[in-house]
């Protein structure tokens, strides 16, 4: 039996992945873990499991973390990596931050949280892969893309079943599309930041400052548009930062980074 660990990224249906994907499959002995040091506790007894073919472990916070998961499993894991576009990805953090009470705009919010080599590197997917394949072995690590698993799931998961060499995923047709995450709306989201600066005083708990904050206004926590946080600078600026390392990710794996709008 093998280990596979899915390593994340955030933002790429990690949740519906954790709540309705592994833990539905006969095949595997899903362990679901909020604490990276669970992987420690692995013992045997997770490979004398009867009809399991693998244990899964998923922790969308590993993703930069792959010097550590291969000194703790070594050549027994194997490793599934969802990637997005850095663009979208970036503007769906920054809203997740807001929707839990972040108070920065959006310029604050690069500055603060995106300021060095590391926090940029996080999403340099040619050097995070290139990293996972050379620890693992490039057979080892399956790269699929946010963008496919939204236009079709089910083409998705029967990659991954391939891969992980289970009988295919079987789910019923309304649990083969995530629900997504809710978004903020373009009014709600000043709004938000507002309310949040004048609520973190007195509400500790990120919940009840969304509880709160639904009730101060029904819209705030409307699915969004397709607008864009990201003016046209910060957005070139993004998209020359990772378009080398897409595009020789591109090329290495065969990926279709360019017909899904990744820099290139």
């Amino acid at each position: 039996m093998t280990v596979f660990v899915h390593v994340g990224y955030p933002k790429t249906g990690t949740t519906w992945l954790q709540k309705t994907v592994f833990p539905s499959h006969p095949e595997i002995n899903f362990r679901p873990t909020v604490f990276v040091e669970w992987l420690e506790e692995i013992t045997a007894a997770d490979f004398g499991i009867h009809n399991k073919r693998a244990v899964v472990v998923s922790n969308e916070g590993l993703a930069s973390d792959s010097l550590w998961l291969h000194s703790r499993l070594g050549k027994r894991a194997k490793i599934i990596i969802i990637l997005r576009e850095q663009v979208s990805m970036i503007e769906s953090l920054y809203r997740q931050f807001v929707a839990e009470g972040g108070t920065e705009s959006f310029s604050e919010f690069l500055e603060q949280y995106l300021p060095d080599g590391a926090a940029r590197e996080y999403l340099d997917y040619h050097r995070s892969v290139g990293l996972f394949r050379s620890l693992f072995g490039d057979g080892n690590v399956f790269v699929g893309l946010f963008e496919q698993l939204q236009e079709n799931p089910g083409a998705f998961l029967s990659d991954l079943a391939w891969f992980m060499e289970i009988n295919p995923f079987s789910l019923p047709e309304k649990d083969l599309k995530g629900k997504e995450n809710v978004r903020l709306s373009a009014a709600s989201e000043g709004l938000a930041r507002f309310a949040n600066k004048r609520l973190k005083r007195d509400v500790k708990s990120v919940a009840k400052r969304r509880e709160w904050l639904k009730l101060a206004d029904r819209m705030m926590f409307s699915r969004a548009s397709s607008r864009t946080v990201m003016d046209e600078e910060i957005r070139s600026s993004v998209e020359s930062l990772y378009r080398p390392g897409n595009r020789a990710l591109a090329a290495n794996l065969g990926l279709p980074l360019e017909k899904y709008g990744y820099p290139i």
